[in-house]
């Protein structure tokens, strides 16, 4: 399967369906109602960007139109159904001009992933283990309107066989669970580790106003032998780096405003791959 198909299920009192671009079909859900025609524009705008910003990594691409809809209550929720492949990850993201919440339940309709805005935008990264017809739930606490993109991307490849212990050494994954627990304890990883294999990459994540972040890289051992962080804010200004003497850095700062930053992980001696994790704590 190459693409994803995005629908809804309609309420009574609305048309059965309407046929979007891309063949997709898109209805009422449950205590609200999918917004015909062009919808919220500046929703639909913000709920792509950073769909798209963080599907970059694996070549995302764009699954049919934004999804739209409205609530009439506070804690109403509209329900899309998206057909989904385990050969690809996806990304959904969400705007509100409300606090908003993402769900996603699999076929058998157990609650696979969630993520809760911050407060009125929201990123749920997730890569499906079987294939079929997803329930998305989107949630606003108050009445308004809502806007979800969808994007997919290249599923990692499987994690290649061990080398013999002696010449392997601690994982990137390890090396960064070590680090967090002595810079970062109690602090928990949001979303998947970002990887990297040319010198410098860079990628973009959602940060919630009044938390603290860490961003934790790790190069494979023996090849890697340092490591640069840089972060930069809303506006594209650079708020923090750290140049490490070694294969592991980690960079910290407490966002002041929600919204997609910008970091960066630079090899500064040696090369090979590297992988960064992001962690977060109130």
């Amino acid at each position: 399967m190459n693409r994803a198909v995005v629908a809804a299920i309609a309420l009574p009192l609305l048309v059965s369906s309407v046929v979007a671009c891309g063949g997709h079909r898109r209805h009422a859900g449950r205590g609200g109602a999918a917004v015909a025609g062009a919808g919220n524009s500046a929703l639909a705008q913000t709920a792509d960007q950073q769909a798209q910003a963080a599907s970059a990594r694996r070549n995302g691409a764009k699954q049919g139109e934004v999804l739209q809809g409205a609530t009439y209550g506070s804690g109403e929720s509209v329900e899309f159904r998206v057909t989904l492949d385990q050969d690809h990850c996806y990304w959904f993201g969400g705007s509100a001009n409300e606090k908003i919440g993402l769900y996603l339940f699999d076929p058998k309709g157990h609650r696979v992933e969630s993520q809760t805005g911050s407060p009125n935008d929201v990123l749920m990264e997730y890569c499906p283990t079987t294939d079929g017809v997803y329930k998305l739930e989107s949630k606003l606490w108050k009445r308004g309107e809502l806007a979800v993109a969808v994007y997919s991307g290249t599923k990692p490849e499987p994690v290649a066989a061990v080398a013999p212990k002696e010449a392997a050494g601690p994982s990137m994954e390890d090396l960064i669970a070590k680090e967090a627990g002595a810079t970062a304890p109690g602090a928990k990883q949001v979303g998947t580790y970002f990887e990297g294999t040319v010198d410098e990459t860079t990628w973009s994540t959602s940060l919630q106003a009044g938390k603290c972040y860490w961003f934790i890289a790790a190069g494979q051992q023996g090849k890697v032998k340092k490591l640069a962080l840089y972060v930069w804010d809303t506006k594209n200004k650079r708020i923090t780096e750290t140049k490490a003497e070694s294969n592991v850095v980690n960079a910290g700062h407490c966002a002041k405003e929600t919204g997609m930053y910008r970091f960066q992980a630079k090899v500064t001696s040696g090369g090979g791959p590297y992988k960064v994790a992001v962690y977060e704590k109130n």
